[in-house]
């Protein structure tokens, strides 16, 4: 995933609702990084943690990601301090929002750190609608 520059993020963190889709939008199309990354990056941006991501080889990434599924049990999410930032609808459909009007806190994705609104019901299995990484946290 390519890093965009402090600079830019800091102007985008500042930003909210149609303004940061829009600046988003222009900036997705300047680069070639799609919107749910920029998004992950800014959420990265906001809670003080680097852009910067090691390089990961096909390999080692399958051999990390088997490592991940077998030790995701029980693990506590990280939590989005200010969740009413986010957006958290992700399916328009009717019984969706049932699900969504469950929603009490909000997390980062482990994978690709993408906001996720989630209820306080533990444990709780989460497959995240950006990457599709499955995660059971219990606390």
């Amino acid at each position: 995933m390519v890093a965009l520059p402090d600079g830019l993020l800091g102007k985008l963190a500042q930003l909210s609702g149609y303004d940061l889709i829009l600046e988003m939008d222009k900036v997705s199309r300047e680069t070639g990084i799609t919107t749910t990354e920029i998004e992950a990056q800014i959420a990265r941006f906001r809670m003080g943690g680097s852009q910067q991501e090691p390089i990961i080889h096909a390999e080692e990434q399958e051999e990390a990601n088997l490592h991940n599924d077998s030790n995701s049990v029980g693990r506590s999410p990280k939590f989005i301090q200010q969740p009413q930032q986010y957006r958290m609808k992700y399916n328009p459909a009717s019984e969706a929002k049932e699900k969504q009007m469950q929603v009490k806190q909000a997390i980062l994705c482990e994978s690709c750190g993408s906001p996720l609104g989630i209820p306080d019901i533990r444990p709780i299995e989460i497959k995240c609608p950006s990457c599709g990484q499955t995660e059971i946290y219990t606390a």
